[in-house]
């Protein structure tokens, strides 16, 4: 799981970036961007187990491909960012930005890929809402990432427009929703965890809600109120701890979603 977190991380942050324009930070932000995603799928390569777990019964030939095919993905990822930051210099205006798309849409099917070899077996349906979880959940940590980061460039880039933290802290709202959205439709197709009392799994599963939803959206509200004033420090300061529930909350997760049908 270590793997698809960081492939996950990597590929929301490439994508949410691409709501803020070249015009509006200069190659700076982007330069950063790409280090960072860099250093993201480097470690999704490194810790990639090679093969899918073994999950019991035996899966089509295309889902086994899955792993190996994830690999390659995060590989080519790597090298179109190492590219596109050692040619960043002479990439005037916004060209070269396609790179980020394409680096950030493999990884984001690299992750896919990898997912859907851990669910094993189960009908259309199942894997659908399984994927789909994979990959509001890659949009959310990159969103909320991606928002705190930028809020880092209000400091040294003066006149910075406020209008791409507002795309970005959008976004965020949006796969918030999303997310929310995703557990109730598990839920209610019987995908979700039993719950019984307050056992472990009901605690854990409590604390994912509380830690990684509802914390994380009472936050988002504070740092939109904090930004139509305009006070971007305090909004930077508010998604350090949006970034680190949200990354807490998507890690319980995927660690309770090891033996549940979804990932919740």
């Amino acid at each position: 799981m270590a793997s698809i977190f960081f492939a996950q991380l990597a590929a929301g942050i490439l994508l949410v970036s691409l709501l803020v324009r070249r015009k509006d930070t200069g190659r700076r932000f982007f330069a950063f961007t790409a280090e960072l995603c860099l250093s993201l799928l480097v470690f999704a390569v490194l810790l990639h187990p090679g093969a899918r777990p073994d999950v019991g019964d035996p899966l089509p030939a295309w889902r086994n491909a899955g792993p190996p095919a994830a690999y390659c993905a995060y590989l080519v990822g790597a090298l179109l960012l190492l590219w596109y930051r050692a040619r960043l210099g002479g990439l005037a205006g916004g060209r070269g930005q396609w790179v980020l798309w394409l680096a950030g849409g493999l990884s984001l099917l690299g992750s896919l890929a990898d997912a859907q070899a851990l669910l094993g077996t189960g009908t259309a349906a199942h894997l659908s809402v399984w994927l789909v979880s994979f990959a509001v959940s890659a949009m959310l940590l990159g969103s909320v990432t991606g928002a705190m980061k930028l809020g880092h460039f209000y400091l040294i880039i003066p006149g910075l427009s406020i209008q791409p933290l507002r795309r970005i802290l959008l976004a965020f709202g949006i796969c918030l929703l999303l997310r929310a959205g995703l557990l109730g439709l598990a839920f209610a197709c019987g995908y979700g965890p039993e719950l019984v009392g307050l056992d472990l799994e009901t605690l854990i599963f409590a604390s994912r809600i509380l830690v990684g939803l509802v914390v994380p959206g009472v936050l988002w509200y504070l740092t939109v109120r904090t930004v139509r004033l305009h006070a971007t420090q305090s909004a930077t300061g508010i998604l350090y701890a949006a970034t680190v529930l949200v990354m807490l909350g998507e890690l319980m997760s995927g660690s309770q979603a090891a033996g549940q049908a979804v990932l919740l």
